[in-house]
């Protein structure tokens, strides 16, 4: 084949693959992506905006999580450190639901099983935002949800909804002891009949070494030679 014409071949064979991957690949991760943000049920809120969240829990308390200095608590019905990634879940969950179907003149909320208190409210920002929450549809894995407005009515997928289903101690964080994983730079374990001290190396912070272990115990078991070899005890003189 001519070179010029394997040249220009070449060329456009890396074009069609340009075009390829920039408008049918990449472009269509784009265009997915853009579809669902035009979903949104709140297309302007990030889930690190959010700063309260009321919530009717399962076991039908009103717990309310506030992030305090960057870390979520829960203020009521008591006072305790929050868990950390229900309460994202949960504000993650918020900012990112999407409609699946959108009623916009709807029947009477009860129709839906909306018409309830919402089941959550939050502030993201400045604004002070709420969610119904209703039924199941008789048609697809979807639930019915209500914003602070009556109007319109959305069908969410359902299992989008689930970190909203939560009971009072599945906020709470559970954790025995809070300390910060970065700041501990020695760990000293004790067990029956043993010890040892553990500490962070000091220029590579994500080593450990031993430091201390107690020294092994000598054996009670009398040592045998091996099978082969000479015993190390003087051997008897031979009888004559």
């Amino acid at each position: 084949m001519n070179p010029r014409n394997t040249a220009i071949l070449a060329l456009v064979v890396t074009a069609l693959g340009a075009f390829v991957w920039l408008y049918e690949i990449r472009g269509a991760e784009e265009r997915s992506e853009r579809e669902a943000a035009e979903k949104r049920l709140w297309k302007d809120v990030e889930a690190e905006q959010i700063s309260l969240v009321t919530l009717r829990t399962k076991d039908d308390e009103e717990a309310r999580l506030e992030r305090v200095e960057g870390a979520w608590k829960l203020l009521a019905p008591i006072s305790f450190p929050a868990d950390a990634s229900a309460a994202d879940g949960i504000a993650e969950t918020l900012a990112g639901l999407a409609a699946e179907a959108t009623i916009d003149d709807p029947a009477p909320l009860a129709e839906y099983g909306l018409e309830g208190p919402p089941r959550v409210r939050f502030r993201a920002g400045e604004r002070e935002l709420a969610l119904r929450v209703g039924s199941r549809s008789p048609v697809g894995a979807n639930s019915y949800v209500a914003t602070s407005e009556d109007k319109p009515v959305y069908a969410v997928q359902s299992f989008r909804l689930t970190s909203l289903e939560r009971s009072l101690d599945d906020l709470r964080d559970k954790r025995p002891m809070r300390f910060d994983r970065e700041a501990v730079t020695e760990l000293r374990v004790r067990w029956k009949g043993g010890a040892a001290r553990i500490v962070r190396d000091a220029e590579d912070r994500s080593l450990w070494r031993l430091a201390e272990p107690l020294e092994p115990r000598a054996s009670t078991t009398p040592l045998r030679p091996s099978s082969g070899r000479a015993s190390s005890s003087p051997s008897s003189p031979s009888s004559s």
